[in-house]
């Protein structure tokens, strides 16, 4: 008998780059539903914006599905069909997605003030859509490693951040990125 219901309660987790993240962080759709009686098997179709043609992604044994194949600021459509030996069942209720756009870089980044075991750092926030900042620090000849993480800001961009690291060494060059 094939299938005699469509897959439901499609729901979406998307991941990827957080403030916490150290490096490129790769956006990943992750897909479950409940499972429908009878299948042996699913098969993910997803389309790119409300009226691009719909493409089978995947196919899968179990109620769920890794979509790696997702890019930031863009709309996708994706349905569920259930499938056995006999054949495919209906196609489920789509479920439309919009991953977030890929920040604008902040810029101007300067020293703003300078004491003996301090250092302050300012530069513009050009987004509104950050999840937050990263500061990496080398000191003297060394190699850049994550200073801090900051939150993302809550003013309007274009906007300033400021930033002191305190605890320095005197007589020791860093450097900042």
């Amino acid at each position: 008998v094939v299938p005699q219901a469509a897959a439901t309660g499609i729901k979406s987790a998307l991941s990827g780059y957080t403030s916490s993240s150290t490096g490129p962080v790769p956006l990943v759709n992750q897909l479950t539903w409940a499972p429908v009686a009878g299948t042996t098997s699913y098969v993910v179709e997803r389309a790119q914006g409300a009226s691009g043609p719909s493409v089978v992604i995947g196919s899968v044994e179990g109620p769920s599905y890794r979509d790696s194949g997702v890019a930031a600021g863009t709309t996708y459509v994706y349905t569920i069909v259930a499938e056995n030996a006999v054949g495919n069942g209906p196609t489920s209720a789509s479920l439309t997605i919009t991953t977030p756009a890929i920040p604008i870089a902040p810029s101007a980044a300067q020293i703003t003030g300078v004491t003996v075991n301090s250092l302050s750092l300012s530069f513009t926030d050009n987004a509104n859509n950050e999840n937050g900042f990263q500061i990496y620090r080398a000191a003297g000849s060394g190699s850049f490693s994550l200073l801090t993480s900051l939150g993302a800001s809550t003013a309007t961009a274009p906007s300033p951040v400021t930033y002191t690291d305190t605890n320095l060494a005197p007589g020791v060059t860093y450097q900042y990125e």
